[in-house]
């Protein structure tokens, strides 16, 4: 059982070198080795991630399947199956998957974010809003809160645009040059 456990541990290491060696193939190889040697929901955890890089989604799923089917509530399977819909393009799945996540664990910040993105791709502005909201009030040390208040400022403009009645133009749109300048000077 121990040199079960240290192969478990040696292929799991191998699965991470050769991922951070942009050899997918081989890191999946190798952390399909870890789990059959007992490496357990890390192993599959790992397996998981590098499917889902490697776009070999079915395989990740059945990595988090078997992870979720002993344990419904982790929030890391939970996670990584919500990334595999949102990959599949399954917009309902990908964000009851992520909401999951953070009933699940509140402070999964990447669940947060990845609905405020999968909210913008989709186009369901005041909601996205809503997630870039919350996740920079709970992760304001969040360095990916500067990148969603880009998208914040596109969103709000988006909406304000839609909120308008056809015709209509930003004010400062309908200002003579000379106008624009007096009010600017005070």
């Amino acid at each position: 059982a121990e040199r079960r456990l240290f192969e478990g541990e040696r292929h799991y290491t191998q699965a991470l070198a050769r991922e951070g060696a942009g050899q997918p193939a081989a890191a999946l190889a190798e952390a399909q080795r870890a789990v059959d040697a007992g490496g357990g929901r890390d192993a599959r955890l790992l397996a998981a991630a590098i499917a889902i890089g490697a776009g070999e989604l079915d395989v990740a799923s059945g990595h988090l399947a078997a992870i979720l089917a002993l344990d419904a509530d982790d929030a890391d399977a939970i996670y990584d199956s919500a990334l595999v819909a949102d990959r599949r393009g399954d917009y309902n799945g990908a964000r009851e998957g992520y909401l999951t996540t953070l009933r699940s664990a509140p402070a999964y910040a990447a669940a947060r974010y990845n609905l405020a993105a999968l909210t913008w791709r989709r186009g369901v502005t005041a909601e996205a809003l809503h997630h870039v909201a919350l996740f920079q009030r709970d992760y304001p040390a969040d360095p990916r809160g500067a990148e969603l208040r880009v998208v914040q400022v596109r969103l709000a403009f988006a909406q304000r645009r839609r909120d308008r009645p056809a015709g209509h133009q930003p004010q400062e749109q309908l200002r003579q040059p000379g106008e624009r300048e007096r009010v600017a000077r005070g």
